[in-house]
């Protein structure tokens, strides 16, 4: 590897210094010196003595701006990140409500089903055993399957009114109404075709 000389420049690079050298002249074109700016104040009859204490009020003024700046950013920031904290954790309470609701809503819809199919089945074993004489194995596969029905409805009551409870809570009319899900699951006896006869 060869050593370059320091007092050289690349070819390729003359465009940029160039450029750079243009740029830091319009820079000094835009500041004083202390000495110019002495004259200034002494032609706007300024005394002299008064320049050295207002270039040093000024840096602080700057210095001052710029802490408050600092800080307003830090604020905003802080703000942003709280917000996003605060909405991450009402996404966290919506979809743990939403999956409380649909759990609730699923078993009051796996109880029906539960329901209509013993009251189906009991309706096979009416049709079963009528026009038979009374006898202990009609009453008793009667009575059983009225019994199946009796519990299967008190099941989807209380599926239901769980379900009914939690969806008629704040945070239950906010989600249930977000995600479309029903605002309540009738109860057995505002149903038709369900009785425990």
């Amino acid at each position: 590897m060869t050593r370059r000389d320091p007092a050289t420049v690349d070819f390729e690079d003359v465009d940029d210094i160039i450029g750079i050298a243009g740029e830091m002249v319009e820079i000094d074109d835009k500041h004083l010196s202390v000495e110019e700016l002495r004259e200034v104040a002494s032609e706007l009859d300024i005394p002299e003595a008064n320049v050295e204490p207002a270039i040093v009020e000024l840096r602080r003024r700057r210095q001052l701006e710029l802490a408050r700046t600092a800080a307003a950013q830090k604020r905003r920031v802080m703000m942003i990140r709280v917000g996003a904290v605060v909405l991450g954790c009402i996404a966290a309470v919506l979809v743990f409500v939403n999956s409380q609701l649909n759990e609730l809503h699923g078993d009051v819809r796996g109880r029906r089903a539960q329901v209509d199919n013993v009251v189906e089945r009991r309706s096979v074993t009416l049709a079963q055993w009528e026009g038979q004489p009374d006898s202990d194995d009609k009453n008793a596969e009667l009575s059983g399957a009225s019994n199946r029905v009796a519990v299967e409805l008190r099941k989807y009551d209380k599926a239901a009114t769980a379900y009914n409870d939690a969806r008629s809570g704040i945070l239950g009319r906010v989600v249930g109404g977000l995600f479309g899900l029903p605002r309540q699951a009738p109860l057995s006896s505002q149903l038709n075709g369900w009785t425990t006869r």
